[in-house]
């Protein structure tokens, strides 16, 4: 049973909290605890993050996160298959 006082006010995570600053935010946090890898290059050793993109719904999108990333020194991976 769902009750009021285990609800989180606010929510934890809305499509409203998905900006730009709340992204680079977020870069910043996985650079804090993880080395960025390549699908060809993991270092199976370290705490690693694979960061990619579905390009789903909007290239243009897709493509203002890759200059954020880019400007925080991050490569996203390319998908395969």
């Amino acid at each position: 049973m769902i009750r009021a006082d285990s609800i989180p006010n606010p929510p934890v995570s809305s499509e409203r909290d998905f900006t730009e600053c709340h992204y680079r935010q977020l870069l910043g946090l996985a650079k804090e605890t993880y080395r960025f890898a390549r699908y060809d290059a993991i270092d199976w050793e370290a705490r690693f993050i694979l960061w990619r993109h579905d390009l789903d719904f909007s290239l243009n999108r897709a493509a203002a996160l890759a200059r954020i990333e880019a400007e925080e020194g991050i490569r996203a991976a390319c998908g395969r298959g």
